[in-house]
């Protein structure tokens, strides 16, 4: 090594002197970043959840009047952890600290909603508040309220008919206090009683059926309805032409079937009016004919039939409907 070069090597002392400035360096700006990392996990971390703060309105059931309607937020509050005893205390935001917004509802189950700025129909709806991007709050609260329309009254002329097979059924004729229209008609039983969009019924067979009688709500009305009760009797009884066959004790009676009904019922005695020793048989709903037996020989005897149908009211209770009684026949002895 030459005597220049010796004059150009740095002195140990200097060396170590820079590599501790490098080191200190990289530590102090590596420290520097990480104290600012974790400042802002923390400063995120500080922030307030509102997610299950209460949104407080001046009403939850407003009635349409055909203007806005809108209710109004009152403030928003919830529960926060103290610093100190870790108990909780009460906060309440200020109006400046949160957005709010209205959105109706069209489907709970699918969460299907229509944000809208004014609110004046019949409907639910959802107002959501969302805490503003500041150092102190995050997440959003919500509430939910119903803008219900005014009570309507349906009328209509009678609400309870008692008709037999065959017969021509009523027009029902609905009238609403409101601003009802468009008249909606569906029957307990359409195989009992059908009803037509217009409100002409039509009696098919024997049995119990409800016309339920409704109008859609609008903006400013609630929906309403009605029943209409019709019990429907079976057709009288009909003789065939060979109507009984008397042996000794013993009388078959044969008469014309009916469809739709349950079973029937012939009545006998010995005096034509029926008002002292009558009796009275069932016969099942598939037969027309039956045979009476343990008759006097030589008494005459008047008998007469029905057809019956067993239904269920509106109180589940079950109830027989009779259809009108035959001609009375007369047996001889």
């Amino acid at each position: 090594m030459t005597d220049k070069m010796k004059d150009k090597k740095i002195p140990a002392r200097v060396t170590v002197l820079l590599v501790f400035i490098v080191l200190l360096f990289t530590s102090a700006t590596g420290g520097y970043a990480q104290t600012q990392g974790s400042a802002a996990a923390v400063q995120e971390y500080d922030k307030i959840s509102i997610d299950k703060f209460t949104v407080v309105l001046d009403s939850y059931l407003v009635m349409a009047d055909g203007s806005e309607v809108t209710p109004e937020v009152l403030y928003v509050s919830g529960k926060i952890d103290s610093a100190d005893d870790g108990s909780q205390e009460d906060l309440v935001l200020e109006p400046d600290e949160y957005v709010v917004k209205y959105y109706r509802i069209h489907s709970f189950s699918e969460e299907i909603y229509e944000e809208t700025e004014t609110i004046s129909e019949i409907g639910e709806y959802k107002v959501i508040v969302t805490a503003k991007d500041t150092d102190k709050y995050t997440g959003e609260a919500y509430a939910l309220f119903s803008v219900t329309g005014k009570p309507q009254k349906l009328t209509i002329a009678k609400t309870k008919y008692t008709l037999t097979v065959g017969s021509k059924g009523p027009l029902l004729q609905p009238e609403a206090d409101g601003d009802g229209s468009g008249f909606l008609f569906v029957s307990s039983d359409s195989d009992v009683v059908r009803v037509l969009s217009s409100g002409q019924t039509e009696i098919l067979k024997p049995g119990r059926a409800s016309v339920t009688v409704s109008t859609e709500g609008t903006m400013l009305f609630q929906p309403a309805e009605v029943q209409v009760v019709f019990e429907v009797k079976p057709d009288k009884t009909s003789w065939k032409t060979k109507a009984f066959k008397r042996q000794k004790s013993k009388v078959t009676l044969m008469w014309k079937k009916q469809s739709g009904v349950t079973s029937y019922e012939v009545a006998y005695a010995t005096q034509k009016d029926f008002a002292k020793h009558k009796k009275t048989k069932t016969v099942k709903e598939n037969l027309s004919k039956t045979t009476l037996k343990g008759l006097k020989k030589e008494k005459t005897y008047y008998v007469k039939v029905r057809a019956l149908v067993e239904t269920t009211d509106t109180r589940g209770n079950k109830r027989t409907i009779a259809g009108p009684w035959s001609s009375v026949r007369k047996i001889a002895g």
